[in-house]
């Protein structure tokens, strides 16, 4: 700050940005820009992270103390399959990268949509991964026994996508399930189904 309390512009303070702010807008230029699961098609939709954080150091007066405590990144990816949108919400990220952050979807943390015990119940027509357990919570990368500091957000948006997209089967596989007791008595054909989906 001048002698008047105003804030200096950001090359006064420094020629590089923060480390932690370096790491952060890495990651995030480094995120696939569309991804493919099973069938599902992705595409990326965020920000200009360059001017988010200019924004966001002017709003916070250049102050590096604390840099990452009240960040908060949207990013949306758009299912051009579906014709969804999946709105999210980086914060917390205080202890980043020592601590993963909280990823909210639509307003809601993402671990507590991975408490769905529906998953379980179809495990064996969903898990693709050797390291995978039925729990989606314990075997994510966000939980803390899970996260390391060399874990980026590349990885964690891969495998938000991917266990969205096996909820989402294991919905259908649930209304199917109903279905076909009600309707065709189960037998063969349901476990063929269940196979095909």
């Amino acid at each position: 700050m001048d002698n008047n309390g105003v804030p200096l512009p950001y090359q006064y303070y420094t020629s590089k940005p923060p480390v932690l702010y370096r790491r952060f807008r890495k990651e995030i230029i480094n995120l696939e820009k569309s991804y493919s699961v099973l069938g599902n098609d992705y595409v990326l939709m965020s920000l200009n992270i360059n001017d988010f954080l200019l924004n966001y150091d002017f709003e916070h007066l250049y102050n590096e103390e604390g840099q990452m405590e009240s960040l908060t990144y949207p990013i949306t990816y758009y299912n051009k399959t579906r014709n969804i949108f999946y709105n999210f919400l980086l914060k917390d990220m205080g202890s980043y990268p020592f601590e993963p952050p909280t990823i909210m979807l639509n307003g809601r943390d993402i671990l507590d949509i991975y408490k769905n015990n529906l998953f379980c119940k179809y495990e064996k027509y969903l898990i693709r991964n050797k390291r995978f357990q039925c729990c989606l919570l314990c075997s994510s990368v966000l939980n803390r026994k899970n996260w390391c500091v060399i874990t980026n957000f590349k990885d964690v948006f891969t495998e938000i996508l991917i266990n969205l997209t096996d909820l989402k089967r294991a919905k259908e596989m649930y209304h199917m399930e109903k279905i076909i007791d009600k309707y065709l008595l189960g037998g063969n054909f349901k476990n063929y189904m269940m196979d095909f989906l």
